[in-house]
């Protein structure tokens, strides 16, 4: 069976993993945290990094930095996974759903753009396959209203663009995530880079249940005291052990998965099936490889086909404005691209344990059925 996902263990997971147990403390804040932040902050130097126990806290943990109350309105993308609607309807927002692009699952700006009122409070870009959209006109616009953009990059740790600049730098609030469905992983896991200077002190504030520890500890307050609304956050040492290992070869884990993307693209353009958009100036992480199809039967055919071949391969979200929870709110609004991906979308097998001959046996899979059509 070539399995659709399988995690990858770095080479001092489980060194690292004893010595955060044998340390005797597990919260969050330890060492292995700090060495991570080390990490991270050479690449988000004018940024403040929290690790959260899950990219769904960085998502929420957003949602109240953005100071979301009840009646403000929210433009997302409807092709996304739960957490990122969730998040903001725990604050009582009012969610408005925007389509996809006619090239790809990432949100349509100008879409985003008809949609925004006076009521407009955020908005949520998500990074679909990794692939982080030019935010330029969208942050020009949002600057002008005072609109925060919150970036869910769930998929997009390790992408960057061809002049070396990294994911995550431009979005007021920009949400990773390390589960273990991602290149890089630790089972569960998140990272919140707040980018915009003037939720720095609020975001202390809320990462630390809504009190002013952090500023007690270094000093720079006389008393530990409740200032604001926030919650438990913070990921266990553990995660972060982990995931020390894994950014330790996050170069040769993110390599290894933008080879097999490129592979993928070179042995499946010649079969009649509508490949995943690349950009050109953008160095992909390989977190999904997707393939478009006809229609829904030609992709749920073909995905049980692939099963038959023990090859594993599924479909991805179904449209948040149709779902049971938000249809009885739905104004019978149309997504035509949103509801095309939801339909027509299938995700091959992507991981590092992945070989090209594994990727050659897809692609054969792939051709055998619509040989046989």
């Amino acid at each position: 069976m070539i399995k659709f996902n399988e995690v990858f263990v770095a080479s001092h997971e489980p060194q690292y993993a004893v010595q955060a147990i044998n340390s005797g403390r597990l919260s969050s804040g330890q060492e292995f945290t700090k060495r991570c932040l080390e990490l991270l902050q050479i690449r988000f130097p004018h940024s403040r990094l929290f690790f959260t126990s899950s990219c769904t806290d960085s998502l929420e943990m957003a949602a109240v930095l953005a100071q979301i109350s009840p009646g403000d309105e929210v433009i997302l993308p409807s092709y996304t996974f739960t957490s990122t609607a969730n998040a903001f309807a725990l604050r009582a927002a009012t969610l408005i759903f925007a389509d996809s692009q006619k090239s790809g699952p990432n949100i349509d700006l100008r879409h985003v753009e008809e949609l925004i009122t006076e009521r407009t409070k955020v908005i949520v870009v998500v990074d679909y396959a990794g692939i982080e959209q030019d935010l330029d006109a969208l942050r020009s616009l949002c600057n002008q209203r005072g609109i925060i953009i919150v970036q869910d990059a769930a998929q997009s740790f390790g992408a960057h663009f061809l002049d070396q600049d990294c994911v995550g730098k431009w979005a007021d609030l920009v949400c990773f995530s390390f589960h273990d469905t991602k290149p890089l992983r630790c089972g569960e896991g998140g990272l919140l880079v707040v980018n915009n200077p003037s939720l720095f002190s609020d975001a202390e504030l809320v990462f630390e249940k809504g009190t002013n520890r952090s500023q007690f500890l270094k000093g720079e307050s006389a008393r530990y005291e409740w200032q604001t609304i926030g919650s438990s956050y913070g990921c266990s040492e553990l995660q972060t052990a982990v995931l020390l290992a894994q950014l330790e070869e996050e170069k040769r884990i993110i390599q290894g998965r933008n080879s097999l993307v490129h592979y993928y693209h070179s042995i499946l353009n010649e079969l009649p099936i509508h490949l995943m958009q690349l950009p050109s100036n953008y160095y992909v992480n390989g977190s999904v490889y997707y393939i478009l199809l006809e229609n829904f039967e030609v992709r749920e055919s073909l995905r049980a086909h692939l099963e038959n071949n023990k090859i594993q391969a599924f479909f991805h979200y179904l449209c948040l404005h149709d779902s049971p929870y938000f249809s009885k709110h739905n104004k019978t609004q149309q997504l035509e691209n949103a509801k095309r991906y939801e339909k027509t979308l299938l995700r091959l097998p992507m991981h590092n344990l992945l070989s090209y001959s594994d990727c050659d046996r897809v692609a054969e899979a792939i051709g055998s059925y619509f040989k046989n059509q």
